[in-house]
């Protein structure tokens, strides 16, 4: 529990590092845990010992500092909250997919995954709830994906997995695309075919990420 947690913490981010992928980092993180077979603690040794292995392989991961951030950011919740233990997690969820992914948003900050107009977030007047169009998205790619991972890992067998939405990452939507499932406007067609860098967080990263979701619901 205590491995796909920290595997899925810090999958997010590959481009525009070619050759790098997913499988990358897991096999990364497999060899240290391998060499190494005290438990993953996220101590500042195991991060320094996973960016080790990264250069070694030759394979060194976009955002280094953000990823280190997240790994300590992860073990701190985890001995302050649940004991050290991942699978405390699970266990406070009682058996449901849902409340899963909101103990990981509530708890570990870097699984929070939110699209929607600047200031959305900050919305504190409960006498004016926030209108259609200023409500955040809620997209939770990566808080999804790890209890996918667990449910499929641990054979939890969640009864209300079917709940949770697509991932809404980068591959997804190029799969859409393709299939003529989802259509870009042009002007976001050329920038998406001449691999120009779409802004974290703008109107066009969420437009594709809702796009994603809705297609696939």
């Amino acid at each position: 529990a205590n491995y796909i947690l920290v595997l899925d913490a810090i999958n997010f981010c590959f481009w525009p590092q070619l050759g790098y992928e997913y499988v990358d980092l897991a096999q990364t993180l497999t060899s240290m845990a391998s060499a190494d077979h005290r438990p993953l603690d996220h101590t500042r040794e195991h991060v320094d010992a996973l960016m080790a292995l990264h250069h070694k392989q030759g394979k060194v991961p976009p955002n280094v500092a953000e990823r280190c951030q997240l790994l300590n950011q992860v073990g701190a919740v985890l001995a302050t909250h649940f004991e050290g233990s991942a699978w405390n997690v699970i266990q406070a969820a009682n058996h449901s997919a849902v409340r899963l992914v909101g103990l990981l948003v509530t708890y570990f900050a870097g699984f929070g995954d939110f699209g929607g107009t600047a200031g959305s977030h900050h919305h504190q007047d409960p006498n004016n709830p926030p209108s259609d169009e200023m409500r955040p998205i809620a997209f939770l790619k990566r808080a999804q994906i790890c209890v996918g991972d667990w449910d499929a890992a641990l054979q939890l067998n969640l009864p209300d997995l079917d709940q949770l939405t697509t991932f809404a990452d980068y591959r997804v939507p190029q799969v859409l695309r393709n299939a003529g499932w989802i259509r870009y406007r042009p002007s976001l067609a050329v920038m998406v075919d001449q691999g120009v860098e779409i802004a974290r967080d703008s109107p066009e990263e969420w437009s594709i990420r809702a796009a994603t979701v809705v297609a696939v619901e």
